[in-house]
């Protein structure tokens, strides 16, 4: 039932993986959890860095060791963003780094940023807000057809507020709540099963009531956005009424995720808008570099286990390999899309939610700016150091050009920002 082509089947599919009803017909069944507060969520003060709250007490988590970035690299890499903000971009993208340090459960499951899933689940106020927002996902399941105006920000920011906060509390606590998603995706429930093996709370239930609720929205996303972009009803639910993309990639993580590292630059550790932006662009390039080995097969460098040449200057060749227009190459123009977005949305958020971009233009902006080629043989990839790799990585997925389209957005929407 899961499908690489998205379908109601398998949106549902993929939903009812985290959740229990077998049918989005079932899904009122969910609904009496979340109906009154339950009294199953003690929260524990875990003062460790790597200790999570659950409702029995705190798991600790593995600290995974990692080799700590070049000042050098971090400073060419935030020098091709541009000069003005490189000191920003570099600090920033320390922050991030440490911010981005994973714990691990049972030597597999990942769990970061470790310092906002402390505040989520070990933080009470986010009980009610979150209880309320679940209720507001199940009603939009059953809704036929989708309000053309429901997007998460908005629903979820409205159930902080119902339960008590002031609206920039509230807009706080729903960055926060989909900066925690944009972690894990739709996988979230995953991370609550293996906190809950670790000894915590019973995983068949997902007791934890916020728990529950974070795997219900997270696991409605995908099916969500499928619905509202087959109806013709404007932009994907999960992006905020003001961002557009009528692309439904089922990993708005990517913008989520961005979005949250790039505010919390800005309004945690006073970075400039600008630096942060870029900062959190620089390492979503980084992301996207690392993770071609997941794609790579056979190619030069990119098996983890091959000590033969040098796997670190070599990531880039399972993608350099490809033809023209591989389906790698598509799926990585819209993932560093929405993370170009994602950043500049969050860097800027502090003054206005409201900012308006369109997704759609920068993705053709992407791939107009391409700079298509033959792909490499496998065997001049070889001797490919990573430098050279990288540029020919660049030139041909182009992800400045949408950072770039997105930021032209930001600056032609400027008057609007703060009104």
């Amino acid at each position: 039932d899961v499908s690489l082509v998205p379908t109601p089947r398998s949106r549902l599919s993929a939903l009812t993986m985290s959740l229990s009803p077998s049918t989005i017909d079932n899904v009122d069944e969910y609904r009496g959890r979340f109906l009154e507060v339950r009294e199953d969520s003690t929260v524990f003060s875990c003062p460790g860095t790597l200790d999570i709250p659950e409702p029995k007490g705190c798991v600790t988590l593995e600290k995974i060791p990692r080799n700590e970035e070049a000042s050098a690299k971090k400073e060419v890499a935030c020098l091709e963003m541009g000069l003005i903000h490189s000191n920003d971009c570099r600090r920033g993208l320390s922050l991030i780094e440490n911010n981005m340090s994973p714990g691990v459960i049972h030597n597999h499951m990942t769990i970061m940023p470790i310092g906002l899933w402390k505040e989520v689940l070990g933080n009470s106020k986010y009980d009610e807000g979150l209880r309320l927002a679940a209720l507001t996902i199940i009603d939009r399941l059953k809704e036929t057809p989708l309000d053309k105006k429901a997007n998460v920000f908005g629903d979820l920011q409205m159930a902080f507020e119902k339960s008590g906060m002031r609206a920039d509390e509230a807009r706080d606590a729903a960055f926060n709540t989909l900066g925690l998603i944009g972690s894990s995706s739709s996988n979230l429930g995953d991370r609550f099963s293996a906190l809950a093996s670790s000894g915590g709370y019973n995983s068949a239930n997902l007791k934890f009531q916020k728990a529950k609720a974070l795997t219900l929205i997270a696991g409605s996303l995908p099916l969500l956005d499928y619905r509202k972009s087959t109806e013709g009803k404007g932009s994907l639910y999960s992006l905020p009424s003001s961002v557009k993309s009528t692309c439904d990639i089922a990993k708005t993580y990517h913008f989520w995720l961005a979005a949250y590292l790039a505010r919390s630059l800005v309004k945690d550790d006073h970075i400039s808008p600008q630096g942060a932006a870029e900062a959190t662009f620089v390492a979503a390039k980084g992301y996207q570099v690392l993770r071609v080995r997941g794609h790579s097969g056979n190619a030069p460098g990119n098996n983890p286990n091959d000590k033969t040449k040098d796997g670190d200057k070599n990531l880039m060749t399972g993608v350099i390999t490809k033809e023209p227009y591989d389906p790698i190459h598509q799926v990585q123009r819209m993932d560093m899309n929405f993370a170009a977005a994602g950043a500049e949305y969050g860097a800027n958020s502090s003054k206005t939610s409201l900012i308006p971009l369109n997704l759609d233009q920068s993705l053709i902006e992407m791939i107009e700016n391409s700079q298509v080629t033959a792909p490499v043989s496998v065997e001049e990839a070889k001797g490919m150091g990573f430098i050279s790799a990288y540029r020919q990585w660049e030139n041909e997925v182009s992800p400045n050009t949408a950072f770039e389209a997105i930021k032209k957005q930001m600056d032609s929407n400027s008057n609007d920002i703060g009104n």
